[in-house]
């Protein structure tokens, strides 16, 4: 008989927080809230949070090129009212909450909201999932904020819901199956993109593009609006 392989994680029955400066932090289920602030350079692999993650960069603690792998909440069709709180507290203070990378990271059943980002830059999220929330992800005053892959599904609201001063969103190759995809007073805000099939976008807007023709043949017929995706 072939031998089972079984997974183990320090259980943590109350509400736990997490900060450093280089470190490697994995293989927690915390029966709690995680609050990470004032984390530099990390890597958090593995972990499980009943009540959702707070990741906030306040007055002189930041959150700043960060690895979040395999962080989850949301089981047996029970969540937090919020999956992942991505912020900066003062919008004033030079701490911010930016330049970290999401990986596989995933939020059920969360009534509000499965990702909240507000008043964050330059945060990437690749083959995250939210499924089954109010919304998969809300960004409010966030700023070059990437999407890669990953699904979005069953989310009463939508899948995604850009607010007000959010720019620069980069959705790409993500499945969006909900009923409303894109919502919000800043989804045509300058810089977004929004691709199906070819990943280019007509400048100062976010438009589902619905590409027959290449992009190449596009790009010749007005160079003047339309280019390649980037900066």
């Amino acid at each position: 008989m072939p031998t089972a392989i079984t997974g183990a994680r320090t259980t943590i029955n109350d509400d736990a927080t997490i900060t450093g400066t280089g470190l490697t932090i994995s293989g927690y289920h915390v029966n709690g809230t995680v609050t990470i602030t004032n984390l530099d350079q990390c890597d958090l692999i593995g972990i499980y949070a009943r009540d959702g993650f707070i990741i906030e960069a306040d007055v002189g603690a930041g959150i700043y090129n960060n690895s979040f792998i395999g962080l989850h909440t949301g089981l047996g069709g029970t969540g937090p009212a919020k999956g992942f709180q991505i912020y900066t507290v003062d919008p004033l203070d030079q701490n911010r909450c930016n330049g970290n990378i999401f990986v596989g990271c995933s939020a059920r059943f969360c009534s509000t909201v499965g990702f909240e980002i507000i008043r964050a830059s330059t945060n990437t999220f690749i083959s995250c999932g939210s499924e089954s929330n109010g919304k998969g992800m809300t960004a409010e005053s966030a700023i070059r904020t990437s999407v890669i892959g990953g699904h979005f599904e069953t989310n009463t609201t939508a899948d995604i819901d850009l607010q007000t001063g959010t720019s620069h969103f980069r959705l790409m190759g993500a499945a969006l199956l909900s009923s409303t995809q894109v919502m919000g007073d800043n989804k045509d805000a300058t810089g977004n993109v929004y691709e199906e099939s070819e990943v280019f976008r007509t400048i100062g807007t976010l438009k589902p593009t619905g590409v027959e023709a290449s992009w190449i043949d596009l790009l010749k017929a007005d160079e003047s609006k339309l280019r390649l995706d980037g900066e």
